[in-house]
């Protein structure tokens, strides 16, 4: 099976279709293509096509300042809206090392500065982790990482002011939030 996916925008709501065979893939790619945009921000031209892959989303959500990722938290939403691929509904604080690497690495390539969410799914068929997308912005479980003593948002802003930030912060483990 694959995902089709509106390029940018709200995709999830009015973007996103998946296709186990030729025919549905064509019918899903037309009818994304063919979806008007509401907003600027909105590009369901020349839809994505992406590998479906099996499991829970993994967000590694992180901080850059100068190219240089400051902060990074892992989470993991147990259930997304809607449930076929979405924003979380709930998810939970965790602790994936190899993730947060995948994040680090990723944004420090890209010579990132400022908030970024990397969302990725874990492939339980070959153990690696699969990126899907990167989010320039703050993420939708951004309370959830407050919660667990990663305040990102006073870290931008104390960046922003030229405050000294603390690097490598640690934040608590197992926390669950339902949005």
């Amino acid at each position: 099976p694959v995902v089709v996916k509106a390029r940018s925008g709200s995709g999830v709501h009015r973007g996103l279709r998946y296709a186990s065979d030729a025919d549905q893939l064509v019918r899903a790619y037309r009818e994304i293509a063919s979806t008007e945009a509401r907003t600027p921000t909105e590009d369901f031209t020349r839809p994505l096509v992406m590998e479906h892959i099996p499991g829970f989303v993994h967000d590694a959500c992180a901080v850059a300042c100068d190219g240089e990722v400051v902060n990074v938290a892992t989470n993991v939403r147990q259930l997304t809206t809607p449930v076929e691929g979405g924003v979380a509904a709930i998810s939970i604080s965790t602790d994936e090392p190899a993730l947060a690497e995948l994040g680090r690495t990723l944004l420090e390539s890209l010579d990132w500065n400022g908030p970024a969410n990397v969302e990725c799914k874990f492939d339980p068929r070959d153990g690696r982790y699969k990126l899907l997308e990167v989010n320039p912005r703050f993420w939708g479980n951004l309370d959830l990482d407050l919660e667990a003593g990663m305040n990102f948002a006073g870290q931008v802003r104390d960046l922003a002011l030229g405050r000294e930030v603390v690097r490598d912060q640690r934040h608590q483990i197992g926390l669950r939030d339902i949005f």
